[in-house]
């Protein structure tokens, strides 16, 4: 924001003279320039940092990370800062990507605000919201944009009760999980927003709704999760007693040692991990396991662009104050995935209600 207001305040002077994308200096390691910030500079308009507005959020599947959730200085944000309006916030919400975002269905369930791309062009469907037009809405057959909606529709129209909306929630979170309902629609979810289906029955309807909330359980709450049992093998006591605990535990990118072979991975120059049993990998997100997201992302890179690095490192310790985060996140992972494919091979086969095509 200084370096903003600093280009601000040096175009003041001459606002009449020039256009601000001829004037600013373009140096992305401080700023990236856009449609928005150059009309807050033609306005005269500075900003000012709030100490309110640092949250952390789902950046990708199994990666949180610190972000300054403002709509003035962060472009297309969206309404999530109406959403998540404090840090204290947590709110279960859907992320499904669009039609447009993947050839394939990916919905991941967070209650920290959620990056756009979290499921490729991700659409947000929280579980309350207190303002009409903010974010889409589950509708009663679909997932719709709407100012108003009945979560209890379906229920009521297809088996002549009500239940309560956290089931309804909940159902849909299932439906979008469920493997037949992926491979059945493929081809319409590759063009339209996801439609919700109502099931044969009020049973099969609450054991989705069952199903939806085991996996919402297990996906918002993973920092909870069981630490897989894998082997360690680590390098000689000799050198581990040379080095303290971060160094240890730091991790710069994780890598299969065998490209064929996805049970061992190398963590770090210290550490080698294996017997990462094959079903880890079967549930996937945006053509990732979990394993392979927190290997992707519990690392440090250094931006193209911008220069600017981003160590993972640094979350684990100053965040969790814990450096051997990304290690136990590994393993959490492994068990999340495995367990995601049991709930998913619980559920019923998926039989549409008769009126659904009337």
């Amino acid at each position: 924001m200084d370096f903003f207001n600093h280009e601000l305040n040096r175009f003041h002077s001459r606002k009449n003279l020039m256009n601000p994308k001829d004037f600013v200096v373009y140096d992305p390691s401080r700023i990236k320039w856009n449609t928005t910030l150059f009309k807050r500079v033609k306005a005269s308009l500075k900003m000012y940092p709030n100490e309110s507005r640092y949250f952390i959020v789902e950046y990708r599947p199994f990666t949180k990370c610190w972000c300054y959730l403002d709509a003035q200085l962060v472009d297309a944000c969206r309404d999530i800062p109406k959403i998540f309006q404090s840090a204290a916030i947590r709110l279960r919400t859907i992320c499904t990507n669009s039609a447009l975002g993947s050839p394939d269905l990916a919905s991941w369930m967070v209650k920290h605000p959620p990056d756009g791309e979290i499921t490729r062009a991700a659409m947000c469907f929280p579980m309350y919201s207190r303002f009409a037009n903010t974010m889409n809405k589950i509708g009663d057959f679909g997932l719709r944009r709407e100012d108003s909606f009945n979560l209890t529709a379906m229920p009521q129209r297809f088996y002549g009760c009500e239940t309560n909306k956290d089931d309804m929630f909940y159902y849909v979170y299932g439906i979008l999980s469920c493997p037949e309902y992926i491979v059945c629609y493929k081809r319409n979810l590759g063009r339209e927003i996801p439609r919700i289906p109502a099931v044969v029955s009020l049973h099969e309807f609450l054991e989705f709704a069952e199903a939806g909330r085991k996996l919402a359980d297990l996906h918002v709450e993973y920092d909870q999760a069981e630490e897989y049992s894998v082997a360690e093998t680590w390098i000689h006591d000799s050198i581990l007693s040379t080095i303290d605990t971060q160094t240890k535990f730091r991790v710069e990118k994780m890598k299969f040692l065998n490209k064929n072979d996805k049970s061992t991975l190398q963590y770090n120059p210290y550490l080698k991990i294996s017997g990462i049993p094959d079903e880890a990998y079967d549930f996937t997100v945006n053509g990732k396991s979990l394993v392979e997201w927190v290997m992707d992302r519990q690392r440090v890179s250094v931006h193209k662009d911008s220069g600017i690095e981003n160590d993972a490192n640094d979350f684990a310790n100053e965040t969790m104050n814990d450096p051997a985060y990304p290690l136990k996140l590994l393993k959490k992972a492994i068990t999340v995935g495995i367990k995601t494919r049991e709930i998913q091979r619980s559920m019923p086969p998926l039989r549409i209600h008769k009126k659904m095509s009337g």
